[in-house]
């Protein structure tokens, strides 16, 4: 259910096969009931959704797959494991080691560990702990090889983190009292959480001392700027129209309204409102590129960081 209500998540459709296989004898034998189920949701998912509507997203999934997802060259994925690695605040460990290192750092271990005793029988891992580890390692590849991966999407890994780390804290700590120290336990325990709590505490409290609300005061701006009845053009447009009554058009070159969406509103005051500087789209430049004459910007702002433009098309043919 998880994979056909994102695809995003298509990798789990795996981690269930490691998870009983790498359990001995008698997890395989479970694994016809487990991908039983899948099929049977993945036939449902078929029969009622994508094939009344395969045109649609067939159309959706090409374009996210070749324009965002897919490295185009060696170079690129080679590019795209190393920012994942070492790359700037939005990629998967610098991003998760500034936020939650407490957390990234215990799941790493516990996936660590879980895979250490693959080759032992008598400590061999549980399934729950090995379908855990799959899901954290298949999740954070995907992430890393993609081309596309914003912050938002590591939400998927976050409960595979977080159980993997709780069973990490259970084995070490959980152990025969007689051959460990309870308060020593107790100690590295509260260690943990506070130095958890500290770090959470201290991201939270800075991104409250600097929160702006740039997107809702480039709406207003825009609604008491320009006239009642315009239509905003750009890929930026319906992010800065989420507190005013504008008609908007979303512009996604290969994707959705990349033909003529200029002329398609002749009778009404017209503006391309999108990303500008070094983050325009060649789209723009190639289409219209009168319409991006400095003399027809009538604003410019950051929103979120990023280099807003407002040019009027009014006038154009």
């Amino acid at each position: 259910l998880t994979v056909v209500s994102r695809t995003l998540c298509v990798y789990l459709l795996g981690v269930p096969l490691l998870a009983l296989w790498g359990s001995g004898r008698e997890g395989r034998r479970g694994l016809w009931r487990v991908y039983g189920g899948v099929v049977s949701v993945l036939l449902l998912y078929l029969l009622t959704w994508y094939l009344p509507h395969r045109a649609e997203l067939s159309h959706m999934s090409r374009y996210y797959l070749t324009e965002q997802i897919l490295p185009k060259s060696a170079g690129s994925l080679a590019a795209n494991v190393a920012s994942g690695f070492f790359g700037n605040y939005r990629n998967l460990f610098p991003y998760l080691f500034l936020h939650t290192p407490v957390l990234l750092i215990l799941s790493l271990l516990g996936v660590a560990a879980a895979a250490s005793r693959l080759r032992n029988p008598a400590e061999r891992p549980s399934p729950p702990e090995i379908y855990l580890a799959a899901w954290l390692a298949c999740g954070w590849a995907l992430l890393i090889l993609s081309s596309y991966a914003p912050s938002r999407y590591y939400v998927t890994t976050y409960p595979a983190m977080a159980a993997t780390a709780a069973i990490l804290l259970g084995r070490q700590f959980g152990r025969d009292r007689s051959s460990g120290s309870p308060d020593a336990d107790a100690r590295w325990r509260t260690a943990l959480l506070t130095l958890w709590l500290l770090i959470n505490a201290a991201w939270l409290t800075h991104w409250l001392a600097t929160l702006s609300y740039s997107q809702h005061e480039m709406s207003r701006l825009l609604s008491n700027t320009l006239p009642a009845n315009s239509v905003l053009i750009g890929e930026a447009a319906p992010g800065v129209s989420m507190d005013n009554r504008f008609m908007v058009v979303n512009v996604l070159p290969g994707l959705c309204n990349d033909r003529q969406p200029v002329e398609r509103f002749a009778r009404r005051p017209r503006y391309l409102v999108i990303m500008d500087g070094r983050a325009r789209k060649p789209y723009w430049d190639r289409f219209y590129p009168s319409l991006l004459a400095p003399e027809r910007r009538l604003l410019a702002a950051k929103v979120i960081g990023w280099d807003v433009g407002v040019y009027r098309a009014d006038d154009a043919p």
